[in-house]
């Protein structure tokens, strides 16, 4: 019987990797067409979505610049009509206003009867004692801004804005009229028409149509429902995209972004052919990838495996002794080629002894930095107290002056004397916080822990800080929860800091209302110290910066509250210091509250009397 002839192993071998080859490239060839197929249908799809939310940013876009403006004037109006109160001459404020605020074409002083009792217009003066019509008075009497529909003056697009003007005893009593050209915001939502030929619009709530590149259409009332079949509000609910009849009659992506100040929005339109241009090119290029890929799949798998597939692993097996050993590693090829593999192999190598080199001089700079940041913090708190000695004398000396020990006064000299000590006092609590921020950078701000009644500390902080609260006709209140134990164990001269830092910043920054004081019991190892205000309140942005070292609110040079920057700053650190956090809550005109959260560590009888005994 004769037997099948049998093929050499290294033969075998070769037909083994030939079929594997063949199969791998037939499955490598569906997946790219699918991967083709997939390709063209995302990159519709992205060019969709991304056409969508560039529509959504457009209109976004110019909500903010309307706001912008709309705000910026509304402010100016209402430091306008504050000031008419006190103006010595009504015309003369008038005129320097339109004069200063080139959007505004007239002003208008009109009572509640809609009787105009001054007229100032950019050519002169108009007509007084004529009525007018009164569709704001309602809205003035809430006091709030009235915004007026678009309408034209001598071709331009205008809008009146109305804000309330009260008399010497705060109440109504007449309203300033402003007549504002929106020339430039309409140029700005009729040349959206250049961007990829997008087209927007501003509309009312109910539809009624404001600016659009044609004014006739805006003069005929036309309400944008009747022509998208949609109201702004309905087009400015958060969807995944919305696909309207266009106000021009092309089917076209948008978006309706309302503003804040009006309650206007702004609706830009994308063609929908625009949107998704043709896909042709993307497909051309998918193909010729997957021509190109097959073809070297086909013809050079060999090549693939000796002269890259090997060498990667060896770069791959360097850049893992890179990682899990050391930068004194070395990659080195079992056959050294002069190509890309080889060049990288040698440029990892370099970078490999640069990154130890500047690893080593990096180590050294942090290490004169750490240095030079610990001289620096040793010179401020050594400068700091130079400082305070000379404060002190000048305090005394003022004290002893006032005292009448130096011979007698007038009251001239006695008021200049006053004002050094009450400067000298102040720069000498400026140089108190520098020198705590700079004993905490120095790591030389200790916590010493001793037994302390909560309620002789609270009383300490009320009595330092009520004679504040009265300047101000503010009300100071106090809860001291009475479950907490009388008697704690902490450093009481930083929890006094914390809250005379949280209580000075509450007074000062609040104008009217209240300030309150909060020590409650939190679980059973816990307790927290809040202060809370009806101040002017803290704007988002700023939580995240105001315990920062020398942030403000409102860091400009003519700011109107004084302050370094570092009651704050003080805050956290002592308070991370005693192993506890603050957290900040505020709202913008409704005020803030600042809760320091505290362990609870109730003084035993042992310490009670260690402490009594020394």
């Amino acid at each position: 019987m004769k037997t099948q002839p049998t093929l050499p192993p290294q033969e075998g071998l070769q037909t083994r990797l030939a079929e594997q080859l063949s199969s791998r490239a037939r499955l490598i060839t569906i997946v790219a067409i699918l991967a083709l197929i997939l390709g063209i249908i995302t990159d519709t799809i992205s060019k969709f979505l991304n056409a969508h939310a560039n529509v959504i940013n457009l209109s976004r876009t110019v909500v903010a610049e309307f706001d912008e403006f709309l705000a910026r004037v509304d402010g100016d109006l209402k430091a306008v009509s504050d000031g008419l109160v006190v103006a010595p001459a009504v015309d003369l404020a008038l005129r320097d206003t339109i004069i200063r605020i080139p959007v505004i074409t007239s002003l208008r002083i009109a009572n509640l009867n809609g009787t105009v009792v001054a007229d100032r217009r950019r050519s002169g003066r108009g007509q007084v004692n004529v009525r007018i019509p009164i569709p704001w008075k309602e809205t003035i009497q809430k006091r709030q801004t009235y915004v007026s529909g678009v309408y034209t003056d001598l071709g331009a697009p205008m809008v009146d804005i109305v804000v309330p003007i009260d008399n010497e005893d705060d109440k109504i009593y007449a309203a300033l009229i402003a007549r504002i050209d929106i020339t430039g915001l309409w140029s700005n939502v009729a040349s959206i028409r250049e961007v990829d030929n997008r087209l927007g619009y501003v509309a009312q709530g109910d539809g009624r149509l404001l600016i659009y590149r044609d004014i006739e259409l805006v003069l005929e009332g036309v309400n944008v429902a009747d022509r998208i079949g949609q109201t702004p509000q309905e087009l400015g609910i958060p969807r995944a995209f919305n696909l309207i009849q266009g106000f021009e009659g092309e089917l076209a992506l948008a978006y309706a972004a309302r503003m804040k100040t009006v309650p206007w929005y702004v609706i830009v339109e994308q063609p929908l052919g625009m949107a998704i241009q043709s896909s042709l090119g993307t497909t051309i290029l998918y193909l010729i990838g997957f021509v190109v890929v097959g073809t070297l799949l086909v013809r050079h798998h060999r090549f693939t495996e000796t002269s890259i597939v090997r060498p990667l692993r060896e770069l791959r097996k360097g850049v893992e002794k890179f990682r899990e050993e050391s930068l004194d590693t070395r990659i080195t090829l079992s056959n050294p080629q002069q190509n890309e593999i080889g060049l990288l192999a040698n440029i990892l190598n370099s970078m490999a002894e640069r990154l130890q080199m500047r690893t080593e001089q990096l180590i050294y700079a942090r290490n004169k930095a750490d240095e030079s940041s610990r001289l620096k913090a040793e010179f401020v708190s050594t400068m700091s107290h130079e400082f305070r000695t000379p404060l002190n004398a000048i305090l005394g000396f003022t004290s002893i002056l006032l005292e009448g020990m130096g011979g007698e006064m007038d009251d001239d000299a006695r008021h200049m004397i006053t004002r050094v000590g009450v400067n000298a006092a102040s720069l000498r609590e400026m140089i108190s916080d520098f020198l705590d921020l700079s004993r905490i950078e120095a790591g030389r701000m200790d916590m010493i822990e001793s037994p302390q009644s909560l309620s002789a500390l609270v009383d300490i902080w009320v009595t330092q800080h009520e004679i504040l609260a009265k300047d101000k006709h503010l009300a100071l209140e106090v809860f001291l929860d009475p479950t907490l134990p009388d008697m704690i164990l902490s450093d009481g001269e930083h929890l006094t800091k914390i809250a005379r830092n949280l209580l000075s910043n509450a007074i000062k920054f609040t104008k009217e209302g209240k300030v309150t004081l909060r020590i409650n019991h939190l679980g059973t190892d816990q307790f927290m110290i809040q202060v809370e205000d009806t101040g002017i309140g803290i704007p988002p942005h700023a939580h995240t910066i105001i315990f920062e070292e020398f942030r403000q609110v409102d860091g400009s040079t003519r700011r109107q509250f004084g302050g370094t920057g570092l009651g704050l700053a003080i805050c956290q650190r002592l308070t991370k210091l005693l192993g506890g956090t603050i957290t900040l809550h505020s709202a913008i005109g409704v005020g803030s509250i600042f809760t320091v959260t505290l362990p609870l560590k109730p003084a035993t009888p042992t310490q009670l009397e260690k402490t009594a005994a020394t």
